[in-house]
């Protein structure tokens, strides 16, 4: 299937602590996670090994391949594999989860590729989420150049969906808890003047010249401390942001043909039927019909709903005749040992 360049994670994960510790995530390192979080399906069953090209990853980052061994590679997998979050669980607030973002990365120059594996007690804030989740594109923080920038923009997604047809959202954040959720050690920014500049200044700034969200805020004090900080959140209209990530799916699009397309949702033996039974127009038209259908978020059973779409030409506004006896038997649908 198609990947959706989408990162998807349970608000869980999106409120997840750092934990202060001598190994914390660079930028880099941050969108390493975030586009490896974004190759998988949320309607899988299980997590698996999940693979960059070594030529993405240093576009990602910024690293020149030739350096990429010799000075950085060792450094990045340490972190990944060593930086610890904390995760608050609701059922057990006065516990946590403390975890790493991978198990493995695994760097193989001669195969040109990086796999990582993600740590399997993370599986739960990352597959069959049904609810209480946050998804974005990918491109959105691509260009972002601080790690804060990055996490307060997943927050702010978080209280304010993209489906959202509010103007304004409201939230309050407590100041401790903004703090560990952007990692600020509590050594740093003591003055609340130096917070404001330093943190939050410098992200709406930054969220605002590069994402589609950004923010205002006011602040909540307890005499004279300042205890919470009051969000109004919403759209930003900036130029969309490019996304060297989608240059590069669209690329490898390119070099596939329509039958290898449907094959990634179809059974092999329905793909011959379907190309002996109906045009190619009708089948593309159909195929892009339901593309379109999986990015809104509408489908939950993407080979099922293709199969539907080129039967009944959803695509097009007068539907053909349905199709003979034998093409409209769908039972093949949910029978897993058929994919």
């Amino acid at each position: 299937m198609k990947r959706q360049n989408r990162v998807t994670k349970a608000n869980q994960l999106i409120q997840a602590q750092l934990v202060e510790s001598k190994v914390s995530l660079s930028v880099r390192e941050q969108k390493i996670v975030l586009a490896i979080i974004s190759l998988i399906s949320p309607e899988d069953d299980n997590l698996k090994d999940y693979e960059l090209s070594i030529k993405k990853l240093c576009e990602l980052t910024g690293i020149d391949e030739s350096n990429l061994y010799r000075n950085r590679m060792r450094d990045i997998a340490t972190n990944l594999t060593t930086s610890s979050i904390r995760i608050i669980r609701p059922e057990e607030p006065d516990g946590a989860l403390y975890t790493t973002w991978f198990s493995d990365v695994d760097y193989r120059p001669r195969e040109g590729v990086v796999r990582f594996s993600i740590s399997k007690k993370l599986r739960p804030y990352l597959l069959q989420l049904k609810s209480h989740f946050t998804t974005y594109q990918l491109k959105q923080i691509t260009s972002l150049r601080s790690t804060n920038a990055i996490r307060m923009y997943e927050l702010l997604r978080q209280f304010y969906p993209e489906k959202s047809e509010e103007p304004v959202v409201y939230s309050e954040i407590k100041v401790a808890n903004l703090r560990a959720y952007l990692g600020i050690e509590d050594s740093k920014y003591k003055r609340f003047n130096d917070f404001k500049k330093r943190v939050l200044d410098h992200v709406r700034e930054e969220l605002t010249d590069k994402t589609d969200l950004t923010f205002n805020y006011k602040t909540k004090t307890h005499g004279r401390k300042v205890i919470a900080i009051a969000f109004s959140i919403f759209k930003n209209n900036v130029s969309e942001p490019v996304d060297e990530f989608d240059e590069y799916e669209q690329a490898l699009e390119l070099e596939k043909t329509l039958e290898d397309k449907v094959a990634e949702y179809l059974p092999a033996r329905l793909v011959v039927t379907v190309f002996n039974k109906f045009d190619r127009n009708r089948i593309e038209r159909n195929f892009d019909y339901t593309v379109v259908q999986i990015e809104l978020g509408d489908v939950k059973n993407p080979g099922k709903y293709l199969w539907s779409a080129i039967n009944e030409d959803y695509a097009k506004e007068d539907s053909s005749s349905s199709l003979e006896d034998e093409i409209n038997d769908i039972s093949w649908v949910d029978r897993r040992d058929n994919f």
